[in-house]
């Protein structure tokens, strides 16, 4: 590649960080109240659960009872992280099957009996602002 072209590929970068900034950093109406970023915390959060669970399952042979093993026998190292739809928590709800009660927080199916076993889902009924989907159907 040549000089030139990488010195134009470098600036092209800098000027799309600049002009993207203030939109990352939360100015120009993009806040952490705005669904669309509540979203993206949810699902992120989400994927880092279930990511704890896997690993806790390859390094134990079986999903936990309790999310809160997670963090116990060391496999996540944070508390148990928030879902922020349909409102912020980080409360955890339990069965034995996914029949998600709907108030927020995560639904964990504990019941090694279950075919379900393992599955960890967003405790809401309500739908995703992007796609339509309930949240539970993550």
């Amino acid at each position: 590649m040549s000089r030139s072209k990488v010195i134009v590929a470098i600036v092209g970068f800098l000027i799309l960080g600049i002009v993207s900034w203030p939109y990352l950093a939360g100015s120009r109406g993009v806040s952490r109240e705005s669904p669309k970023v509540r979203r993206l915390v949810t699902m992120g959060n989400l994927n880092t659960l279930r990511s704890a669970l896997d690993a806790y399952k390859g390094k134990f042979g079986t999903f936990p009872k309790d999310l809160a093993e997670l963090q116990a026998k060391g496999v996540l190292t944070e508390s148990v992280l928030a879902a922020e739809l349909p409102v912020v928590s980080s409360k955890v709800f339990y069965g034995a099957s996914l029949e998600v009660e709907g108030s927020g927080g995560w639904f964990y199916v504990n019941d090694p009996r279950s075919n379900d076993f393992g599955k960890l889902v967003v405790n809401s009924g309500e739908k995703d602002v992007v796609n339509g989907r309930p949240w539970s159907s993550f």
